[in-house]
């Protein structure tokens, strides 16, 4: 089991304990506990931040006046861009959390401060946060003509890939599998990309796919990941895997599909797939093949969004009027339901955006990717529906 580690004071809580208090943002919390104890309406703050559930602001101003460092920290991350964030995150940074840290060399970073920047990383680096490690392995790594610090770079991914970071277990892959820093370790490299893979690290799960080209089962099974985490990319294989039927059987409608979230999502050349598969599946249909055949009409072919047979929209709903519509609300439901949205946090980001079009896709609702009450109702009766 991996461990809660380095989230904020880079020591380590078993994960169980993350679990049982239910959000991934008390593993910062909880390190902070430990160094410092728990100051009065950390919990409160710590369980509204995470889970969207209570008022958040007043709990977390009296733990941060208490001297929580991590509660400063929240602060910071829920107030707006400017000298206020800035504020808190260096308060934060005084009370030794890595997390503030981090953030505010980028902000740093962003104004032109790149010493200030360079030395809130090492602070955290040297404090054993692994993100900061990673950080300084990546400008090693990058340093190609001294070996001596892609060696050093090696090594640092090696640490952390092992403590349990995906993206230095990606990093370290291709290392590895290059022979970067050290001998070449080809197997070795396809080993720690699997793992960072099998942690979600999209990157890891496009490359990944493309090492098992050879398997297209399970290229597809490892692109499909990719893509549902937001690798516009990723979309753009799948539509061709599926619209070209090399290894797997032709499905234009799978295809279409594809090709359609990969145009909305700014892949370049998936533009030019949709005439292609719209073609496709207009001389199957006039040969009686239903839209799909054994093979597609061009050897490119894979559907336009046009093309594919429209979903009846479920009925439009709105919440219970004793379940307030907000997006932390979304979120959590979407993941009832066992769609990953990532933390419920209020947030709007890819992977929220990405479970929301997964919801709506297999409902047979509009695929828009947009929150709102009546998306939340929608959610709620296929909850009711299924007795979850």
């Amino acid at each position: 089991m991996r461990s809660c580690r380095d989230l904020s004071y880079g020591r380590t809580v078993p994960s169980v304990t993350a679990v049982i208090l239910g959000a991934a943002i008390f593993c910062g919390a909880i390190n902070s506990s430990i160094a410092q104890g728990i100051p009065e309406g950390s919990l409160e703050c710590y369980k509204a931040a995470s889970t969207g559930v209570g008022k958040f602001e007043n709990p977390c101003r009296k733990a941060a006046q208490a001297g929580d460092g991590h509660a400063m920290f929240l602060l910071a991350m829920r107030s707006d861009p400017g000298p206020t964030r800035i504020d808190w995150l260096t308060k934060a940074v005084s009370r030794g959390n890595l997390q503030a840290a981090m953030v505010l060399s980028s902000i740093r970073r962003s104004q032109g401060d790149t010493e200030r920047a360079n030395k809130l990383i090492q602070f955290a680096a040297e404090n054993g946060y692994g993100p900061a490690r990673i950080q300084i392995a990546k400008a090693l790594r990058a340093n190609s003509k001294n070996s001596e610090n892609v060696a050093r770079a090696r090594s640092m991914f090696t640490n952390e890939a092992i403590a349990g970071y995906p993206e230095a277990q990606y990093q370290l892959a291709w290392m590895l599998y290059n022979g970067e820093g050290g001998p070449k370790d080809q197997k070795g490299g396809i080993e720690w990309l699997f793992e960072a893979a099998s942690a979600g690290y999209v990157p890891a799960q496009y490359d990944y796919a493309v090492a098992n080209a050879n398997q297209p089962k399970e290229a597809v099974r490892w692109f499909t990941k990719a893509a549902r985490a937001g690798s516009p990319t990723a979309m753009y294989q799948l539509a061709l895997l599926h619209g070209n039927g090399k290894g797997i059987p032709v499905n234009l409608q799978t295809a279409a599909y594809w090709a359609t979230r990969a145009t909305r999502a700014g892949q370049p050349d998936a533009p030019a797939l949709l005439p292609q598969i719209a073609a496709a599946m207009q001389a199957n249909a006039n040969a009686g093949g239903g839209g799909n055949a054994a093979k597609p009409a061009s050897p490119n072919a894979t559907a336009s969004a046009a093309s594919v047979p429209s979903k009846p929209a479920a009925p439009a709903t709105s919440p219970p009027a004793n379940v307030p519509y907000n997006l932390a609300t979304v979120q959590r439901e979407l993941a009832a339901l066992g769609y990953r949205p990532g933390p419920a946090d209020g947030q709007m980001g890819t992977r929220t955006r990405t479970a929301i079009e997964q919801f709506q896709n297999d409902n047979r609702l509009p695929v828009t990717g947009v929150p709102g009450p009546q998306l939340l109702g929608q959610i709620l009766s296929v909850k009711q529906t299924k007795g979850r």
